[in-house]
């Protein structure tokens, strides 16, 4: 728990290590996702570039917005949890919160030590995802094409095609280490996993029927098979 020490007769909040090492993850994650936001500059390039998203099919515009919706709250639900409850509780873990600590009870040293380890790799996430927009570039969108498309198959995109999601999934991870919870080991397997399998197929089949670079598309995907991690999916 916090408690208060007196420096010179003045009232010094002192944090215990716990806390500091909840409220480094806490700046950890809110650095990460800082990193990982296009912002809206970015989004102004793009279009001035590439120009604005072909629309798809009605129907599924709106059965990819909505795998778009469930995805997104499962990465962002986590987040905002630990993003707000922690600082509110002066970085004590709540004890509703508390509950879904990981099971393992390691020694102190790995504890701390896998904890620094999530938040390394959470920024680490972070920057990688700058990579990836970069590589990108013009050719970045929620869901399907621009009006100018271009087949991007350089940087990540040679060795996976949905690289972002793949960063997506590893944060989850990262952020359950860093905090020593398993709420996002849930929702990357409850919500993400299933969520990505379902629109990534999508987002595919509206680049192949894109007249301009369904075969180059077609070709690429013969090329990189893997959609999100090499070897395994």
């Amino acid at each position: 728990m916090s408690f208060r020490s007196y420096i010179a007769g003045l009232g010094i909040p002192t944090f215990t290590e716990i806390q500091t090492m909840n409220g480094v993850a806490v700046v950890a994650l809110g650095f990460s996702f800082y990193l990982s936001w296009p912002g809206s500059e970015f989004k102004a390039k793009v279009e001035r570039e590439a120009g604005k998203p072909v629309k798809m099919e009605p129907g599924l515009t709106r059965r990819a917005m909505a795998v778009t919706g469930v995805h997104a709250l499962g990465l962002f639900v986590p987040a905002l949890t630990f993003l707000v409850a922690l600082p509110v509780n002066q970085f004590v873990m709540p004890k509703w919160l508390a509950r879904a600590d990981l099971p393992w009870t390691p020694s102190p040293n790995v504890y701390y030590a896998v904890r620094a380890a999530g938040c390394v790799g959470a920024i680490s996430l972070g920057a990688l995802m700058v990579s990836v927009f970069n590589t990108l570039g013009s050719q970045w969108n929620f869901l399907g094409v621009r009006e100018r498309p271009k087949l991007v198959n350089s940087g990540v995109y040679s060795l996976v095609r949905h690289p972002m999601y793949s960063l997506a999934m590893g944060e989850e991870v990262f952020m359950a280490m860093m905090f020593w919870n398993w709420m996002p080991l849930v929702a990357l397997a409850g919500v993400l996993i299933p969520a990505f399998a379902i629109k990534m197929p999508m987002e595919e089949q509206a680049m192949l029927d894109n007249k301009e670079m369904g075969d180059a598309y077609k070709a690429y995907k013969k090329q990189v098979p893997w959609r999100v991690f090499p070897y395994i999916w």
